[in-house]
């Protein structure tokens, strides 16, 4: 197993959220990419970089080029609830404890480097219907600790007022280095 997947979210023919003249894909991708290049250059080889351009990439195909390949996966990407949602919010698997840190801690990077309030309402993962995650990515990724990351919310415009890529790409970055050296120490 390789260490870290990147996924930049939506893609190609599914845009993701769209409001106040953005795509939610290419912000995703943006994102993605510069905390891709940041965690690179210490982990060289054991991370990915899942969608590497706008192009579609089904659940399945998604999903399969995770799917118990890496211990890790961030999934990059920006909310919209109808311009009524704020701040940043990363959804861990409801089964993973592990999971669970890592989220708390990208969350508490992402609020600290762009000034975003911590939106809790997902904080803990979240229950389909059958029983497991809703979310596919977290379903489908088998052993692979999956995080759904939500910089911010894109139908908002005091959100985007406060989104910096660089500052929020680092801020993954260095969560999730931070989680590592918390795993080593502990």
């Amino acid at each position: 197993m390789k260490l870290l997947a990147i996924d930049a979210g939506h893609g190609g023919k599914d845009p993701g959220a769209v409001s106040n003249g953005y795509l939610e894909k290419e912000l995703n991708l943006i994102i993605a990419r510069r905390a891709y290049n940041i965690l690179k250059e210490k982990y060289k080889n054991q991370i990915d970089l899942i969608r590497d351009g706008d192009y579609s990439l089904n659940h399945k195909l998604r999903t399969k080029k995770i799917k118990n390949k890496y211990k890790y996966c961030l999934s990059i990407h920006l909310n919209a609830y109808n311009g009524k949602g704020t701040g940043v919010l990363t959804i861990p698997s409801i089964f993973s404890q592990r999971g669970k840190i890592l989220a708390k801690i990208i969350a508490d990077e992402i609020s600290n480097g762009l000034g975003l309030k911590i939106n809790t309402y997902y904080q803990n993962g979240r229950k389909g219907k059958t029983g497991l995650d809703y979310y596919y990515m977290h379903r489908l990724t088998g052993k692979t600790t999956t995080i759904i990351v939500e910089v911010c919310f894109l139908d908002n415009l005091e959100d985007m007022k406060k989104l910096n890529i660089e500052s929020a790409s680092r801020a993954i970055a260095y969560g999730f280095e931070k989680f590592m050296l918390e795993r080593i120490k502990g």
